[in-house]
């Protein structure tokens, strides 16, 4: 008798259990999960605002199996969730009172970081540091396709420059460059994850200099890390009033960027980056332009 009621227990247990994990499997299985309408109506409310196309609110089909991805209904969910994303922001630290004054498609002006170093100096983890801001439109090395090399002055630096302002006036026409080189080169954009989210499946959007522009303007905070041009000509970028820019100058122990480099193949076949006399000079250029733009530009200059 007393192995039967054991027995019985058993069955019941199991029984029990096997129906806690289905249950449990089907509200934590994301991919099967949809958000009930009375979640949709919290999120409209959280975001105040009125007439909200619940479409909006689903996920935009980017999956090449799913068809070509709706331009517009991109653009509109990505407002959404920025506004959503910054709900909580205190803009009045950036120097506005909304949002609409840091986005140029509002006609306001964004604020833009713009880190300046060297390869192998740790540009690459402060640069994902500034992309988890919310809200944040990363350009990520837009002078790859120059190659390793070092741009200390005329005629490269006009049209590095020239390359520099345009992306941050999310201006990407007559960038034919740029694009043709990221057509082989994909981690030119995939380090920018909020365009990267809705092109990975499509890459063409990626090199589609109409939609990266439009896309890019809907953002109130840019970011970009450039390891090819010296210091002292970024000065001109700060003398520029369309740019709400703000420079960083990222420095490591010279010892260490050229014993990390020695361990990267791209590196070897430049002097730029593998002569420590190049390096130790660029690294004295910057110190003696750093000290000059501290003075000059106290509030834009780290």
């Amino acid at each position: 008798m007393l192995r039967k009621v054991n027995f019985y227990s058993i069955c019941i247990a199991f029984g029990l259990s096997v129906l806690l994990i289905l249950a449990g499997s089907r509200y934590t299985d994301n991919t099967n999960y949809r958000p009930a309408s009375e979640s949709r109506r919290n999120i409209k409310n959280f975001l105040k605002v009125e007439d909200v196309d619940e479409n909006l609110l689903q996920p935009i089909p980017t999956n090449p199996y799913d068809g070509s991805p709706d331009i517009e209904k991109i653009l509109d969910k990505t407002k959404l969730k920025i506004k959503h994303e910054l709900s909580t922001y205190n803009f009045t630290v950036s120097g506005v009172q909304k949002l609409e004054e840091l986005l140029m498609e509002s006609g306001g002006k964004p604020i833009t970081s713009l880190i300046i170093s060297t390869w192998r100096s740790g540009t690459t983890f402060l640069g994902e540091v500034l992309n988890a801001v919310p809200g944040n439109f990363y350009h990520y090395e837009p002078l790859l396709s120059y190659g390793i090399i070092q741009i200390r002055g005329t005629p490269e630096s006009d049209k590095a420059l020239k390359t520099i302002k345009k992306m941050f006036q999310c201006d990407f026409s007559g960038m034919e460059d740029y694009f043709e080189y990221g057509k082989s080169h994909w981690h030119q954009f995939s380090h920018n994850t909020r365009l990267w989210d809705h092109c990975k499946y499509k890459k063409e959007l990626c090199i589609d200099a109409d939609f990266t522009s439009r896309f890019c303007k809907l953002f109130p905070f840019q970011s970009m890390k450039v390891v090819r041009v010296r210091l002292r000509l970024i000065k001109q970028l700060l003398e520029d009033a369309e740019l709400n820019l703000k420079v960083i100058l990222l420095i490591r122990d010279p010892r260490g960027v050229l014993q990390s480099r020695q361990h990267r193949n791209f590196c070897q076949p430049s002097p730029d980056c593998w002569k420590p006399e190049l390096l130790c000079a660029d690294m004295i250029s910057d110190y003696v332009a750093a000290g000059r733009l501290i003075q000059e530009y106290p509030d834009k200059f780290m």
